[in-house]
């Protein structure tokens, strides 16, 4: 699996880097993940999550914000 094969650290900067986010997504990401806009280290976050949870929080996420930009619909 592509997450367990590198440090939690490496991952989150890679998937900053591969979803061009904009400079805070280390906030935006650490607030998918925990609903908290400041916090421990992401790498930390996400070891303490481990794979399968932070992967739901994110598909949570995503599935969320697609839902609050087709409200208006």
């Amino acid at each position: 699996m592509y997450l367990e094969a590198k440090s939690p650290e490496t991952v989150a900067h890679e998937l900053a880097k591969e979803l061009k986010m904009f400079k805070g997504a280390m906030t935006v990401l650490r607030y998918a993940l925990t609903g908290q806009k400041v916090g421990p280290p992401i790498a930390d976050v996400i070891e303490l999550l481990g794979v399968q949870r932070t992967l739901n929080r994110l598909k949570q996420c995503k599935r969320m914000s697609g839902t609050l930009l087709h409200s208006d619909e």
